[in-house]
């Protein structure tokens, strides 16, 4: 009827004019009239949503697990203890829900020495309805057999330069490595074992600063090679790396670059060795350092870590040859807000994602220790909400009040923070321990 009665008196008025013969306008703002469009609409009732599904699929026989939620601004969502085998489903009214939250790991055991670990992870910025499954670190599949020793031989390399780094192997591995140039005279000696494959690879990095190789065929129990240096080849493609020397006071490094043939899958100890240095010896250094790569080989390994206190530089890939490796100079970084719920950086140093290490622990003395990791992509500098209350109870020795930041870490290159969810949680069928990486940190 509210709507019937103004059509009524509008047809009444317009009737009225006709009847005068004069024209009129209906007044649009006629008290008496309502306009429907100006009806309150009812409010919808909130409604409540699985904002996050959990499925538990490590072992947890050994240790307390819990994961807590809190929303963009630190506010505690939920938590839950858990165990493998568990399929959790949280759920809140829709308008009690920010457009993201974080989700944090909680872990303790006790390690086999009796020190009472707790390890936190915090991953912010998910979205709402995600799904996620925990599963175990990958190990190292493949690993190929190097085999018992079956022999030895030796090989005299005449009129070489001294040696900075020598390695020998085959396609197992590594057979022979040495560091330093312990000899004065001009023949190198070097005393080295054969294994499952008498076909080796020989790489020599002089003190000249050339990286060379030769390649040892068909080798026999007590054979004595005699080489010269100029039978010694080039590779056929470097990659030259620029130290950072401002850092490098009391250095470790480790480089290697491991070619692996065609129908050999990748591995942690197998391949040939075409360049493999561990040590902490400045002297030994080169700037620039030579990485080298054959042709007749598309699939490597190259690694380069190098901790020079303040700073660690860790390159890890799998595949083809890089084109070049940038050690990131003149690092920066201006810290902003220092705490463990909203550390906030500034730097120089381009990356697309980082994580953020707290740690209680500065003793191997230490009952207890206590680590905190926030992984997450560049530009976040949320907040991180604090463990519940009645979790840190029941844990009297978190000691959380104590921690320290110990580094920031950058991913410069391979993997993203998306990435990294995805592998880590919606996919992790996906995760292997041969995976790529760049990371620089600042300590």
């Amino acid at each position: 009827m509210k709507k019937l009665i103004p059509m009524l008196l509008g047809s009444l008025i317009i009737l009225n004019g006709c009847s005068k013969g004069e024209s009129q306008e209906p007044n649009p703002e006629t008290p008496n009239q309502e306009d429907p469009t100006n009806e309150t609409p009812e409010e919808e009732e909130p409604k409540m949503v699985t904002y996050f599904t959990f499925e538990a699929l490590l072992d947890t026989s050994e240790s307390d697990d819990w994961i807590i939620i809190h929303d963009d601004e630190g506010n505690l969502l939920d938590f839950s203890p858990y165990e493998e085998g568990n399929l959790l489903t949280f759920d809140k009214l829709d308008n009690e829900l920010s457009s993201t939250f974080t989700v944090t790991f909680f872990n303790y055991f006790v390690e086999p020495t009796g020190v009472l670990q707790h390890t936190i992870k915090s991953y912010p910025e998910i979205s709402i309805g995600s799904t996620w499954k925990q599963t175990p670190e990958p190990l190292a599949v493949n690993e190929p057999i190097k085999g018992v020793q079956e022999g030895y031989f030796q090989i005299f390399v005449e009129n070489a330069p001294a040696p900075k780094y020598r390695a020998i192997s085959d396609k197992y591995g590594l057979s022979f490595y040495e560091h330093g140039w312990p000899y004065s005279e001009d023949i190198i000696e070097n005393f080295c074992g054969i294994y499952r494959h008498n076909n080796l690879h020989y790489s020599f990095y002089d003190s000249n600063d050339e990286l060379k190789y030769y390649t040892i065929q068909n080798v026999s129990h007590e054979d004595y090679l005699f080489v010269d240096y100029s039978e010694f080849k080039s590779y056929d493609s470097y990659v030259e790396i620029d130290i950072p020397f401002e850092y490098r006071q009391y250095p470790t490094y480790q480089f290697n670059v491991t070619a692996f043939e065609s129908d050999e899958p990748f591995s942690r100890s197998g391949g040939i060795q075409i360049l493999y240095v561990i040590f902490s010896q400045p002297l030994l250094l080169t700037n620039p350092l030579k990485f080298g790569y054959l042709d007749s080989y598309d699939r490597y390994k190259t690694e380069l870590w190098f901790d020079l206190g303040a700073v660690v530089y860790n390159y890890r890939s799998f595949g083809a040859k890089p084109d070049e490796i940038t050690i990131p100079k003149n690092a920066t970084r201006t810290v902003i807000k220092n705490s463990i719920y909203q550390y906030e950086f500034e730097t120089n140093v381009n990356h697309q994602m980082k994580h953020v290490s707290w740690s209680n622990w500065d003793s191997y003395d230490s009952p207890y220790k206590t680590n905190w990791n926030v992984y997450s992509g560049p530009e976040f500098y949320g907040k991180i909400g604090e463990i519940p209350q009645e979790i840190q109870q029941s844990y009297p020795n978190l000691g959380i009040q104590d921690m320290q930041h110990k580094g920031t870490s950058l991913y410069l290159d391979f993997i993203t923070y998306p990435d990294l969810i995805q592998q880590e949680f919606v996919q992790p069928d996906q995760k292997t321990y041969y995976s790529s990486y760049e990371i620089f940190t600042l300590r």
